[in-house]
């Protein structure tokens, strides 16, 4: 009597073990056979019907064959206005002289500053005194103390020995096959 062949594929619960035959992309229907094309791809019917025409225009070259004239709306438009070199102002107003006293370096803000004293103002922020309850503090939030952590089952095929799987075989498609 032949062994019980069990294929990866078969032993595994969580989707992430496979045979290197078995593709891992194609969608699985609920008879475990895989699927190439999508259920709307086989249902769906295909009509005959053509393209709507686009209403935007095609591109096109236009061809004049005039001559290109390089006069625009601003050269025509704009008429300059007739420069001079003169001298703008009064012309009654002598130059600029230099002051003839010394420069002592004072701006006038300083020497008529006064110095007042400074008064800095009562802070009414209270002082770094902490009223120290007596309760010790935990530091937990609520989710960690509410916390109840979960076991996560592991897949079979992850240790196969410690499950009491042996290998047998890799057939000619890739299969693995397992005894237990």
């Amino acid at each position: 009597m032949a062994p019980n062949k069990i294929c990866i594929c078969n032993i595994c619960n969580c989707g992430r073990h496979r045979c290197p035959v078995h593709n891992k992309t194609g969608l699985r229907l609920g008879d475990d056979k895989e699927c190439k094309v999508t259920e709307y791809t086989s249902k769906y019917p295909a009509y005959d019907i053509d393209r709507v025409p686009s209403f935007k225009p095609q591109p096109q070259l236009i061809r004049d064959g005039g001559k290109l004239d390089d006069a625009t709306t601003f050269k025509t438009d704009y008429k300059p206005w007739e420069a001079s070199h003169s001298i703008r102002g009064d012309p009654s107003r002598k130059e600029y002289q230099m002051p003839s006293a010394p420069f002592e370096g004072m701006p006038t803000y300083k020497a008529h500053y006064t110095e007042h004293a400074l008064n800095p103002n009562k802070s009414y922020k209270p002082d770094n005194y902490i009223d120290a309850n007596k309760a010790p503090f935990e530091g937990n939030s609520m989710y960690k103390t509410e916390y109840t952590p979960k076991q996560n089952e592991l897949c079979p095929a992850v240790e196969l020995p410690k499950h009491g799987y042996k290998f047998l075989e890799t057939d000619r498609q890739g299969h693995q096959f397992y005894t237990k």
